[in-house]
């Protein structure tokens, strides 16, 4: 039956190469005729087409390859390597990849059998990880966002869907990826709608203006959560309460820049208290307003 012929051909994927499961699959399924007597546009048999693409050249090697073979060639190539490297970088470091470093970094990674933890050692206790260039360069995703404020912030949220919300509209519903690769990041975080809800959020979270956003209708992501109308009206009056106090107490006598900004140094300090009553609280959430906060 359906299930039997199922596990017989997950036991063979474990110890026969591709060649010998698609030659049972088309014998279990009475294709195996139909296979031999027919040709592709180039007069070849079916099955020998099968037999060739399977015994294919693969990167320089012939031979009978199991699914682990084709792994094993495939980490080989100082090529994977290099683009694991080029994907950690740009995430960890730089969007813009220095070539040279990249390639110290992914020949090392080749070498030691891909370990992960020693490549990430390598990376975080290098001295060009803290250069000036990959400081405050990189575009906090929302969920980035949305943890370092509640991190800095003491916070009380009664309706935690508030939270999801936000993820929404800002592009970044967790464990609902777009796709298989994850999300873009980046430059993609940003356009007209999404920089103005990120750069209004703590002021929203403070109670000081309402929520002026509704979220798209999605079915998949809205699965488990209240009705739209609900949903859109708990939002809009959201239930976060901040403890200012232990604020005020945390950043007694400490510039609140240096804590918010990774690079201070390119924020216009006169513009933001222009905008502040000198409390702290304001301090904080017209820091925490500035571009300059969107960056890590």
């Amino acid at each position: 039956n359906f299930w039997s012929m199922i596990k017989a051909f997950q036991v063979m994927l474990k110890t026969e190469n591709a060649y010998n499961v698609a030659m049972e699959v088309a014998k279990r399924t009475g294709l195996i005729k139909f296979l031999k007597d027919d040709q592709t546009p180039e007069g070849i048999s079916r099955v020998e087409n099968i037999r060739r693409r399977c015994y294919a050249d693969n990167l320089g090697k012939t031979g009978n390859f199991t699914g682990d073979d084709v792994l094993n060639i495939i980490l080989e190539q100082k090529a994977t390597a290099e683009f694991i490297t080029t994907k950690i970088y740009t995430f960890f470091v730089n969007e813009k990849p220095d070539l040279k470093i990249i390639k110290d970094l992914s020949e090392n990674f080749h070498d030691s059998g891909y370990d992960i933890k020693k490549l990430m050692t390598e990376i975080f206790s290098s001295s060009w990880f803290y250069d000036q260039k990959n400081i405050g360069n990189r575009i906090k995703s929302p969920t980035e966002l949305f943890a370092g404020m509640m991190r800095m912030l003491p916070m009380e949220i009664q309706n935690p869907e508030n939270i999801t919300v936000y993820q929404k509209l800002l592009g970044q519903m967790l464990l609902y990826p777009p796709n298989v690769a994850g999300w873009p990041n980046g430059k993609s975080w940003i356009d007209s709608s999404t920089l103005m809800l990120r750069l209004q959020i703590p002021q929203i979270w403070s109670g000081l203006r309402p929520m002026e956003y509704s979220a798209k209708e999605d079915d998949d992501m809205d699965m488990g959560m209240k009705s739209r109308e609900a949903l859109n009206k708990s939002f809009k009056s959201p239930n976060i309460t901040i403890d200012w106090t232990e604020v005020d107490k945390a950043l007694d006598k400490k510039k609140a820049e240096d804590y918010l900004i990774v690079n201070s140094e390119s924020l216009d300090m006169n513009t933001v208290k222009q905008f502040s009553d000198q409390s702290t609280k304001m301090n904080v959430i017209n820091l925490m307003s500035t571009p300059e906060y969107q960056l890590m």
